[in-house]
């Protein structure tokens, strides 16, 4: 993991998530659709949680 970071670390923010995108694709495929949403809401934080709460909802 720390050699992960030290890459990630030597590479400006959007050139870190692309380079991240392709295997966090790949390791997201293997999970049912409401994993995924909660996953992905985590790394937003509370206010995506909060709109999906709402999304839901209706």
């Amino acid at each position: 993991m720390q050699k992960i970071q030290q890459i990630l670390n030597r590479m400006g923010p959007v050139e870190a998530l692309a380079e991240l995108a392709r295997p966090l694709k790949q390791l997201l495929a293997h999970l049912d659709v409401e994993s995924r949403i909660r996953y992905v809401a985590s790394l937003v934080g509370d206010q995506a949680e909060d709109k999906i709460a709402s999304m839901v909802n209706l």
